[in-house]
């Protein structure tokens, strides 16, 4: 771990996953005051949102248990 992140890990800061599984809630709400035709892809929408923001926070986590770091190096090395 370096310098800057150990003085900046008690920092508060927006998380990605957190914004889209917020977002996910939007369609959810909106089903409920439009017509019962758009219920079934508004559904759909939530259910992928919330699926995409889960996947998001499993990826950050295996990056910062160090996992992530491997396949990070050699993904710039091969550039």
């Amino acid at each position: 771990m370096s310098n800057h992140e150990t003085l900046n890990s008690d920092v508060p800061r927006f998380e990605p996953w957190l914004g889209v599984m917020g977002s996910s809630f939007v369609p959810a709400a909106a089903s409920v005051f439009v017509p019962s035709t758009f219920l079934v892809p508004l559904i759909i929408l939530t259910t992928l949102l919330f699926g995409a923001s889960l996947a998001m926070l499993w990826r950050q986590s295996i990056r910062q248990r160090g996992g992530g770091a491997r396949v990070a190096s050699q993904t710039m090395e091969a550039s």
